[in-house]
């Protein structure tokens, strides 16, 4: 599964670097009705079952969410990201200018993530609402009968006995929907997150395998203020999702195309979705055919239990 996605960014030298929150997504489509009650804001079409209610996106199902965040084809992703912007108001937390600090910016670095979550760092998947806290690598569960409850979950008050609390490293929809029995059905282990990070010129390169419990993401991107032509060469990309499908090993050269760009974020998605990684091998790295002969970057290499 490969995605590229071209967006705005200062060029950063830190080993954990997101493109600017404040790019511009693709134009809207159409949208579908959604039957849900409340007071929730529902698109004229909405084939994915996503409505909003008090600033935060709802899924009518974990089936939903699952549908537009493991590993979503392109025009899938594209029409979703198209329905949410058509929301007027649903304030994400990668379109807010207030609220955001620099350490959640540095540590929820995914474009795509960050666009489902509201300015609270909250989302609501089926019968329960999620807030990601990314500096404690705490994911808190609040069910949504005890919704009013809600400030209490954006505080973190662990002391109201509905509040649930897992680990971002944990597959956190599947504790909340089997609880401790899911060692009965699955015994492989969840790896940790992963970086690596190259210069190459006046580029870095970055590799990334990040975690937050209810969203998982490996990608590689490149940072740089340069208006040269640069391609990624990733061999081998393999990876097995936790007791589910193994992705490889494969080879992908050339796979960003050739773009040019100034201060532009160029990134390659390999895999993201709900399941944590229990295996990984990832190896990328850049290289530049404007020179003779062709120079590259160093590898990156991300690994865990291969």
């Amino acid at each position: 599964m490969k995605i590229i996605i071209i967006c705005i960014a200062l060029l950063s030298f830190t080993l954990i670097v997101s493109c600017d929150k404040q790019t511009p997504l693709p134009n809207q489509i159409k949208r579908t009705e959604n039957p849900n009650r409340g007071n929730q804001e529902k698109p004229v079409s909405n084939e994915f079952h996503v409505t909003v209610k008090d600033n935060r996106l709802v899924f009518q199902s974990r089936a939903d969410y699952e549908l537009v965040v493991n590993n979503p084809k392109e025009n899938v992703r594209t029409e979703f990201i198209e329905t949410v912007k058509a929301f007027t108001s649903f304030t994400s937390y990668a379109n807010s200018t207030t609220v955001r600090n620099i350490n959640t910016s540095e540590l929820i670095n995914d474009t795509y993530f960050s666009l489902l979550l509201n300015t609270d760092l909250a989302i609501q998947i089926g019968g329960n609402i999620y807030k990601v806290d990314p500096l404690k690598e705490k994911v808190f569960v609040l069910p949504v009968s005890q919704e009013n409850h809600y400030s209490d979950l954006v505080k973190e008050n662990t002391s109201f006995p509905d509040i649930r609390v897992y680990s971002t490293g944990d597959n956190v929809l599947d504790l909340v929907e089997m609880g401790v029995n899911r060692d009965l059905f699955c015994t492989e282990s969840g790896i940790g997150g992963k970086a690596d990070s190259q210069p190459f010129k006046d580029t870095y390169l970055y590799a990334t395998y990040t975690r937050w419990g209810i969203y998982f993401s490996l990608r590689a991107y490149i940072v740089t203020g340069s208006v040269n032509t640069y391609h990624f060469d990733m061999n081998p990309v393999y990876y097995h999702v936790r007791c589910g499908k193994t992705v490889g090993p494969y080879q992908a050269a050339n796979s960003a195309g050739d773009y040019s760009f100034v201060l532009g974020c160029q990134e390659y998605q390999s895999y993201q979705g709900s399941t944590n990684l229990n295996e990984l091998y990832f190896v990328a790295k850049i290289r530049d055919n404007s020179t003779s002969p062709t120079t590259y970057s160093a590898n990156v290499v991300l690994r865990a239990n291969y």
